[in-house]
C-alpha cells in the first residue's frame, strides 16, 4: 500500500523540489504541480505519494493528514 504524507518544501530547482518528511530530507519531483499550474516554493507543504508530489496543502490540511496517520490508522 501507498501512503501519501506531507512534506516542508526545503528547496526548489529544476523542477525538483528538497522535502523534509517526518525528519527525512528527500528530492521529490514536481512533474504532476508543475503539470497543474500550481507554483512550489520553500516553505509550502506538499502532499508526496508514490514519490511525486501531488499538491500544495494548506497547514491546517497537512495537520489533518499527519494526525491521521499518527492515530495508527495505517500500519
Amino acid at each position: 500500500m501507498c501512503i501519501a504524507e506531507p512534506g516542508v518544501v526545503l528547496a526548489v530547482v529544476d523542477g525538483m523540489a528538497r522535502v523534509s518528511i517526518r525528519g527525512l530530507v528527500r528530492d521529490v519531483p514536481l512533474t504532476v504541480v508543475d503539470a497543474l499550474g500550481v507554483v512550489v516554493s520553500p516553505g509550502d507543504i506538499v502532499l508526496v505519494h508514490t514519490g511525486l508530489a501531488v499538491a500544495v496543502l494548506t497547514p491546517e490540511e497537512a495537520a489533518e493528514r499527519v494526525s491521521f496517520l499518527q492515530q495508527g490508522a495505517v500500519p
